[in-house]
């Protein structure tokens, strides 16, 4: 089992088995596109998709409702929502920012929705993005601290009342259960860039087999383990979303508002690369978007500097 985003780089060091023909002979395969994308490296499948997840937007509803505001789905409508929610103690908005995967993951949905593409940090559309954050930023709407907060440490401001809105995904339900029983909150689609369209980011884990294995029988445990049947039913268990396009988790979770709202994200959520080269590209993300948020580099500077390590790399 692997972190998707990680994928490729296994494969391309010939850690796990081709399974390309015993994929496309199983007469069982149907998955979503991004899903499965995330398993490929040079045209061959290296892996299954196992358990997805993606990324919302929280909002405190009582918070909301007090301040007059309708929840945001545009970038201009976020920006109005946190002015009227920021306050001394709380601000309007809480991500990560952190230097590592998460702080990426979490500033792709922004990136995407602007048009922006990890293949041209350096296009306006990209630096759009990045200017918005540190805009929110520079106005106060998100704390300096979230250089240093993992999701983990969002939620925590979330659930305590020091943000009114948060980027996370639905691993926090159990969280938010345990550190704030009585708050209500709800989730919606992380807001879009004005002239741009939603956008969120693939997370989860797939399922491969190691060189030199049982094919024959890991292949019967892959294909159990991602059947339509199994699949629904682990997923569910564990807080996932199943990867098969076969599985209707809006159907699933029709009483349940909060994971409805994910299971409807989760189809057009975008697979970080795939690459062999991706955790070296996430660095380079992440890099610009700590020296942009702390001020050590504008934003011009920056996006060209990460641009130019990634140009840099052996894809």
């Amino acid at each position: 089992m692997v972190d998707n985003p990680d994928h490729a780089s296994y494969a391309s060091m010939g850690v796990f088995e081709d399974i390309t023909d015993l994929y496309n002979s199983w007469d069982e395969a149907d998955f979503m596109e991004g899903s499965i994308n995330s398993c490929y490296y040079d045209d061959k499948l290296y892996g299954l998709p196992w358990g997805n997840n993606c990324l919302g937007l929280f909002y405190n509803k009582s918070m909301l409702e007090e301040a007059g505001v309708e929840v945001p789905t545009t970038w201009s409508e976020l920006e109005a929502a946190c002015e009227k929610l920021t306050t001394d103690t709380c601000k309007g908005l809480a991500i990560s920012a952190i230097g590592n995967e998460e702080g990426t993951f979490q500033y792709m949905p922004w990136l995407l929705s602007a048009g922006g593409s990890v293949d041209n940090l350096t296009s306006d559309e990209s630096k759009e993005s990045m200017t918005y954050l540190k805009d929110l930023m520079d106005k106060g709407y998100i704390s300096k601290e979230c250089i240093n907060w993992t999701q983990a440490d969002a939620e925590k401001q979330f659930a305590s009342g020091q943000a009114a809105m948060m980027i996370n995904g639905p691993w926090q339900f159990s969280g938010l259960s345990d550190d704030a029983p009585d708050l209500e909150y709800g989730v919606a689609k992380v807001p879009k860039a004005d002239d741009g369209d939603y956008a969120s980011v693939l997370g989860g884990e797939n399922v491969a087999i190691c060189k030199g294995a049982n094919v024959e029988a890991s292949w019967k445990f892959l294909t159990w383990i991602t059947s339509k049947e199994e699949s629904a039913k682990i997923c569910e268990a564990i807080g996932r979303y199943s990867p098969r396009a076969d599985v209707d988790v809006q159907e699933m979770y029709k009483d349940d508002p909060l994971n409805a709202t994910f299971a409807e994200i989760l189809p057009t959520a975008e697979s970080r690369g795939p690459s062999p080269v991706w955790p070296e590209i996430s660095e380079a993300i992440y890099s610009a978007e700590q020296e942009v948020l702390s001020g050590q580099k504008d934003v011009d500077t920056a996006m060209s500097d990460a641009q130019a390590k990634i140009d840099a790399l052996d894809k």
